[in-house]
């Protein structure tokens, strides 16, 4: 059996052109240094490491929630987008096996009718 759902998408991803777009490259074509970090990689790292650790020990240690202010929230692209809620719809429970291949089949060929 398998809980059917379905979810909107609150951050969508961009469609790439890879043969219309010239500023797409073969991955052999970047310099290997564009991959490793550097110095602000570094640091953004540091710094959301520090907001996580603190945003569990506060969590879990009464005194520090008590004494300090909120960790904060760390920003990204995506922020505005990610704190709205998704909208789910429950679409019922499938009488099929989701592990094997010929029943995942079957359950797509469900919602397609739908």
């Amino acid at each position: 059996m398998a809980l059917g759902y379905m979810a909107t998408i609150r951050v969508g991803s961009p469609t790439a052109k890879f043969y219309d777009d010239l500023s797409v490259v073969e991955a052999q074509a970047i310099p290997v240094d564009n991959f490793l970090p550097g110095k602000a990689d570094v640091e953004r790292l540091e710094y959301h490491v520090r907001v996580i650790v603190c945003r569990i020990v506060t969590h879990h240690l009464q005194w520090f929630e008590d004494n300090f202010e909120a960790t904060p929230y760390i920003v990204h692209d995506h922020t505005l987008q990610s704190m709205r809620k998704s909208l789910i719809i429950n679409l019922g429970v499938f009488n099929e096996d989701p592990s094997s291949t010929q029943s995942a089949i079957g359950i797509y060929e469900k919602l397609q009718k739908l």
